[in-house]
């Protein structure tokens, strides 16, 4: 008997790669906020009630808009993520609720353990770490997968906003003093299909694809892949600036590596350079079609 899935957030980057990646043997209902009242739990029960597992991909994502926008994030970080793990545990589904490395502080050093304690600098942050702590206090059963600088070849995110940065301007500054690990939607949508598969899961999970880069090293990658295959004609210089020259109005951790020695062995993973060449060339092929 095939697992009835349902992912909320539909139309979200990451659910979009969700539903490219669903498996053939998955049923999986995509529902979108303006489908479903994520605070009200009566409609919760009764739109959720029969299913297996709910993927919570809905997320308040604008980082620095959400420092003046304190309410509207933590409804949908905290409060949606607590209703949705209070539904399951009436309704008995299980719960995959998606969180972000931003929860640290971003002291440089090692990268961050599933165990480590979360310190969040930002009001996203806090706001992300609010909903793990409310679906952990649910008793919901649940697995809460933390990732980090996600992108995909379609919305909003890092990658696409550099290519059309780097196609209209001469010269472009990138913070440099930042480090992470880029993670493809679609590796990550692939892990989360392969956590749907298992019995047991861990509570806490670390997921990125492999390797580490300041935002500058990803900004450079990004222009050498997209020029090398020609999708970016671009002379555009990138300049490498610190955190403080930036001046975003939200706190970023300067470190936000996340450890994987605890994260479950489901699928071959792959190092973010070759992640990103795989979104590139998707994007290469739709403006080719």
């Amino acid at each position: 008997m095939s697992l009835r899935i349902a992912v909320i957030g539909r139309h979200g980057q990451l659910a979009n790669s969700l539903r490219k990646t669903q498996p053939s043997h998955t049923s999986c209902l995509y529902v979108g906020r303006d489908e479903i009242d994520l605070f009200n739990l009566a409609e919760l029960e009764k739109s959720l009630a029969g299913i297996d597992i709910v993927i919570n991909t809905a997320a308040y994502t604008a980082v620095d808009q959400a420092e003046t926008d304190k309410d509207d994030a933590d409804a949908l970080n905290h409060i949606a993520a607590m209703n949705l793990a209070q539904t399951g545990k009436i309704v008995g589904y299980r719960l995959i609720h998606l969180s972000t490395d931003y929860v640290f502080s971003g002291i440089p050093g090692k990268p961050w353990t599933t165990i480590d304690t979360p310190e969040p600098l930002s009001v996203y942050g806090k706001s992300k770490y609010a909903g793990e702590q409310a679906v952990i206090r649910s008793g919901v059963k649940a697995a809460i997968i933390r990732t980090s600088w996600l992108y995909s070849d379609t919305g909003c995110n890092f990658v696409n906003t550099m290519l059309r940065l780097l196609n209209n301007k001469d010269s472009l500054s990138v913070v440099n003093d930042q480090f992470g690990s880029p993670t493809s939607a679609t590796n990550l949508s692939a892990f989360i299909w392969a956590i749907c598969q298992i019995a047991h899961w861990p509570q806490i999970i670390h997921f990125r694809d492999q390797g580490v880069a300041t935002w500058f090293e990803f900004a450079q990658e990004i222009q050498r892949q997209a020029s090398k295959i020609g999708i970016l004609d671009s002379h555009c210089t990138l300049v490498p600036i610190s955190t403080e020259e930036y001046g975003a109005p939200a706190p970023r951790p300067l470190n936000s590596v996340l450890d994987m020695s605890d994260t479950p062995r489901l699928m071959e993973q792959h190092r973010w350079q070759f992640a990103l060449s795989e979104v590139l060339h998707k994007i290469k092929r739709r403006g080719e079609g």
